[in-house]
C-alpha cells in the first residue's frame, strides 16, 4: 500500500516547484491562443538548505513562495494526489519574477 506524505523537503541545492498556468485571457478580455510561445514559470514550493563548498555550506539564494522563470526542459516531474511539481537544481533557474 502507497504511503501518502505531508511534504517533500529537497536535500542540498535543490528547490521544489509548482509550475503556474499561464493566464488565457489578458486584463482587457482578449483571449490568447494556444500558439505564442508561453513563459514557462513557477512558485518555489519547498527548498534545500544548500550545497557543501570547501567545508562551509552555501546556502540557497531563491526564496520560498517566490516566482521563478523556468528552463523550457528539465527538472523532475513529482506527481502526487494534490498535483504535479517540478524539482530543480538552484543553478538551472533562470531568474526570480517580481
Amino acid at each position: 500500500m502507497a504511503k501518502i506524505f505531508k511534504s517533500i523537503i529537497p536535500t542540498f541545492n535543490r528547490v521544489l516547484v509548482k509550475i503556474a498556468k499561464p493566464a488565457m485571457k489578458t486584463a482587457s478580455g482578449l483571449i490568447l491562443t494556444g500558439s505564442a510561445p508561453a513563459l514557462k514559470y513557477g512558485k518555489i514550493i519547498s527548498k534545500g538548505p544548500g550545497v557543501y563548498k570547501k567545508g562551509k555550506i552555501q546556502k540557497i539564494n531563491l526564496k520560498v513562495g517566490s516566482y521563478v522563470w523556468l528552463p523550457e526542459y528539465g527538472g523532475t516531474k513529482i506527481s502526487l494526489k494534490n498535483g504535479t511539481y517540478y524539482m530543480f537544481r538552484d543553478a538551472d533557474i533562470l531568474g526570480t519574477l517580481k
